[in-house]
């Protein structure tokens, strides 16, 4: 039996834990995606371990932005999309953990 697409009907259900496992490798492709746009090093350190970085907000208003956008993962599509068009719209950079936490210290310390 055929979709109203013209396209096979799955013969089963996907398992929830399976749904699961196709959700994180979207999730992982798109935060790659976006890492290879922003460089895939720390602009600070230069590390290119892609399990260590992190995107920066450079202007610290990342939880408002991702907050407006209703979800994380359509803020970071936001970003892609951005990028791809050659727009830091959102004015974002990459950083490795230790960095991100030595910046977000520093801009505590100075916001306080």
């Amino acid at each position: 039996m055929n979709r109203r697409d013209g396209k096979p009907k799955n013969k089963r259900a996907q398992t929830t834990e399976e749904k699961r496992a196709s959700v994180r490798a979207t999730q992982r492709k798109l935060k790659h995606d976006v890492v290879e746009l922003l460089g895939a090093a720390c602009v600070l350190c230069g590390l290119t371990d892609e399990r260590c970085l992190e995107i920066d907000h450079i202007d610290n208003n990342g939880g408002k932005l991702r907050k407006e956008a209703g979800s994380p993962w359509t803020h970071l599509r936001g970003i892609r999309d951005g990028l791809l068009r050659g727009e830091n719209e959102y004015n974002v950079r990459l950083l490795c953990a230790n960095c991100h936490s030595i910046e977000t210290w520093h801009r505590k310390d100075v916001l306080t």
